[in-house]
């Protein structure tokens, strides 16, 4: 017998795409991780949709085509565990309509990635959410070509689908790129002009580090009154509303909490002249109807951010968006990952030879003891 198939590397892997595509026959003692998974139902009354490799559900469905001798065996032993898992968590589990995997193509994707990525794939399974693939590229001095490749190179080896978004680098420059919403963006950025909501700012980093050595905006630009047009000069957005902002929590632990000194005043227009981080991603976010976000937890304050913005364009439906905020992991010295090309990036991986199956299986124990929040 031949072993589970891999996607060919010139189609990329998509939700969609894995119940189309054919399988080999796969040896009676292959892993379940050998393979890409397929979505399919438990016949509980839970109805509930469970994660298994394309070779057991070809088996399953077609025993006689596909080694009859270990179909109902291979798949029940094989995915017992996970169809335990997603049953427990599935019985009072809520439903979201759509989560979304959101890289930023500015340097090599590392572990701490791939451990969000499959974070997310697991809970989008376990709630029922449809998964959005949407490369946020609007850092254009970092996006490199190179750096959109291997977003679909770490998801094809972390055997990641998605329901929506590009199928490959080339369908992202000419479809999804978020240039192809500017005047998406805009149109937010015209509203918080026309209500005198932001104000022109040209202090550089170093000019606030000489007043607030955390970095945190000390208000140099807020009576100064430039021209929105003034060459070079950010927008940033008034920050007078202090009412708290609610958190909705997949816990139910819902949060009430202030936005952080680290937020007052933040950029909604880069100096540039392209939309910031925080005002791309509520209107993308907002666009793409997204109601489940996981990210880690070193994003507790752009999530404030992001909520306050939504707030004060009137966006209510982002408000109610639910979060799950994730640890972290850390290099040797404690310290968060940063994308590189070195030993902990996922390119390094695939360059040295790294089997995907161990590799998944060594995420999924880590997933095990990540703390949510």
């Amino acid at each position: 017998m031949t072993s589970c198939s891999w996607i060919p590397s010139a189609a990329p892997y998509t939700a969609s795409a894995s119940r189309r595509m054919p399988v080999a026959a796969a040896a009676a003692s292959h892993s379940p991780a050998d393979c890409p998974p397929v979505f399919t139902s438990c016949a509980s009354k839970a109805r509930i949709r469970v994660p298994v490799c394309r070779c057991c559900f070809n088996r399953q469905h077609h025993p006689n085509k596909e080694s009859p001798d270990v179909a109902v065996g291979v798949f029940f032993a094989g995915h017992l565990r996970e169809m335990m898992h997603f049953t427990s968590v599935m019985t009072h589990a809520p439903r979201f309509l759509k989560t979304r995997i959101a890289p930023t193509p500015s340097g090599f994707l590392h572990l701490g990635n791939a451990l969000s990525f499959l974070l997310t794939q697991q809970l989008a399974e376990a709630h029922g959410a449809r998964i959005l693939l949407r490369i946020d590229d609007m850092d254009r001095a970092r996006v490199r070509p190179e750096y959109v490749q291997d977003v679909f190179d770490t998801l094809r080896f972390l055997g990641i689908g998605w329901d929506e978004g590009p199928r490959g680098a080339g369908d992202f420059e000419q479809h999804w790129s978020q240039l192809r919403r500017l005047e998406l963006y805009n149109e937010a950025l015209r509203q918080l002009a026309n209500e005198g909501a932001v104000f022109a700012c040209n202090c550089s980093r170093a000019d606030i580090l000489r007043v607030s050595p955390d970095c945190s905006y000390p208000g140099t630009c807020r009576a100064r009154m430039l021209p929105l047009d003034t060459p070079g000069a950010a927008w940033r957005l008034r920050t007078d509303d202090e009412e708290p902002l609610t958190v909705f929590l997949r816990n139910k632990e819902n949060v009430r909490a202030a936005l952080p000194a680290a937020q007052r005043d933040f950029i909604v227009r880069k100096k540039d002249g392209f939309p910031a981080y925080q005002l791309s991603s509520v209107a993308d976010d907002r666009h793409f109807g997204i109601d489940f976000v996981v990210r880690g937890e070193d994003l507790w304050d752009s999530t404030l951010a992001q909520l306050y913005l939504a707030r004060r364009l009137g966006w209510n439906d982002f408000c109610r968006t639910t979060f799950v905020h994730h640890g972290l992991i850390a290099d040797d010295s404690g310290e968060k990952l940063s994308k590189s090309a070195g030993a902990t990036s996922i390119r390094h991986l695939l360059l040295t030879g790294a089997e995907p199956a161990a590799f998944r299986a060594q995420l999924r124990a880590r997933l095990r003891e990540l703390p949510l929040r």
